[in-house]
């Protein structure tokens, strides 16, 4: 996987590129199904990571992708704020 690529997991429990304990985490925590993209700074260089998990599987390819799209800019511009103050910035938060 490169530093730019948009990971989609349709069905957490098929699921064979991560390791075990990331996949019996995301299911005990009631997460089917994921949507994973970098966040960008200025320039153009990734500084995190938006992760959406869904409570469903999700078959279709677009997991509400503009909206998803507008949140992790939103976030990256935060975390390229908090970098150019000097800060730390981790936010974990999770949904179910």
């Amino acid at each position: 996987m490169n530093e730019k690529q948009i990971i989609t997991i349709h069905d957490v429990a098929k699921e064979n590129r991560f390791s075990d304990l990331f996949i019996r985490t995301c299911l005990s925590h009631g997460i089917k199904s994921l949507y994973s993209r970098p966040v960008f700074g200025r320039v153009d260089e990734p500084v995190g990571t938006f992760v959406m998990g869904y409570g469903e599987t999700n078959e279709d390819q677009r997991f509400d992708a503009p909206y998803l799209d507008f949140a992790a800019d939103a976030v990256g511009a935060l975390l390229q704020r908090r970098s150019d103050a000097g800060t730390i910035l981790i936010t974990v938060v999770c949904c179910r």
